[in-house]
């Protein structure tokens, strides 16, 4: 049985796509379920399932775009507009993820579990909880950007 390389590291590129697309939108479903019901308890259950669950996702995803993006490239991909523009936007969404959306995420993580179901929630983690669905929506719209970028891989792109 003969297995073709280029597109058995173009499925898996596209699977890696899929999973961190997917772990972006199944961390906001899972954040607007939880505070859309008030309820301390659950959303400090859907916060740690956010940050177990989600996180697994959307770094799987990560993982298998870098490995099979590395092997799919050659010599030449630094002079492709498209390609350029696409990896400075994935690595400025990896950027506003590490630095910004998990730290938030893990101060969120660690308020709502101090906080008991009869009391309210401080004004801090509703500033938090602004910010994080600000910058995951931005994310988001990032990587739906990288994606028309690597499907129709627009030429008219300047480089940068």
């Amino acid at each position: 049985m003969d297995v073709d390389m280029g597109l058995l590291l173009e499925s898996g590129h596209l699977l890696g796509g899929i999973l961190l697309f997917s772990g972006i939108v199944m961390s906001l479903w899972l954040k607007i379920a939880a505070d859309k019901s008030a309820n301390t308890v659950v959303m400090a259950f859907s916060q740690r399932q956010i940050l177990w669950v989600g996180s697994g996702v959307i770094f799987s995803g990560v993982g298998l775009l870098v490995f099979t993006g590395i092997l799919r490239s050659d010599d030449n991909y630094l002079q492709l507009p498209w390609l350029v523009w696409g990896i400075g936007l994935f690595v400025l969404s990896g950027v506003i993820w590490v630095l910004f959306i998990l730290p938030l995420h893990l101060k969120q993580y660690t308020q709502i579990r101090q906080v008991s179901a009869l009391t309210a929630l401080p004004k801090t983690y509703k500033n938090r909880d602004r910010l994080w669905y600000s910058l995951t929506i931005f994310a988001l719209v990032l990587h739906l950007l990288i994606a028309y970028l690597m499907i129709y891989k627009p030429y008219q792109l300047p480089l940068l």
